[in-house]
């Protein structure tokens, strides 16, 4: 398993890749990460490149929630949402994202799913070229912020 940030400080962006099987506690520590960074935060758009996710993650409604309680404790219950793109090739994650986005969508964000970068792009104001970059980023790239990371070793 492997959560892996990468900051696109000009555009504005935070590029967060999934690798292998997501639980709830990776993705709450994940995005406490985030709210505590002074450099990123959540007020940032994300793009969250699910392409190597596990069809078998264990990641559900309780760890989303508890993601959702973060972002209020962090930014208030009147924050303005910040947009999340959520990019899921597989069908079978595609249909588990978009029944989330659907039916439980945190108050203190927006996010849509889509199958491809460009669409997901657009919808984040910013620019689809950018999809060529990011199916190439590794973690030697220099918008990676490690620190942000959340991963098993072996994983990297």
């Amino acid at each position: 398993m492997a959560i892996l940030p990468f900051f696109f400080k000009e555009q504005r962006l935070l590029v967060t890749q999934v690798k292998g099987l997501l639980d709830d506690e990776s993705l709450v520590r994940y995005y406490q990460g985030v709210c505590d960074s002074p450099d990123v935060g959540l007020d940032v758009p994300e793009l969250m490149d699910l392409s190597e996710i596990s069809p078998r993650s264990s990641a559900g409604k309780r760890g989303f929630q508890r993601v959702s309680e973060i972002v209020r404790a962090a930014y208030g219950p009147d924050a303005e949402p910040a947009q999340s793109a959520s990019v899921a090739p597989n069908i079978l994650i595609y249909g588990m994202m978009r029944m989330y986005e659907l039916g439980f969508t945190p108050e203190a964000t927006t996010v849509h799913v889509f199958r491809t970068f460009e669409p997901a792009l657009s919808w984040l104001d910013r620019d689809p070229a950018l999809a060529l970059l990011i199916r190439t980023l590794e973690p030697e790239h220099p918008t990676f912020v490690p620190q942000l990371a959340v991963h098993d070793r072996a994983d990297l």
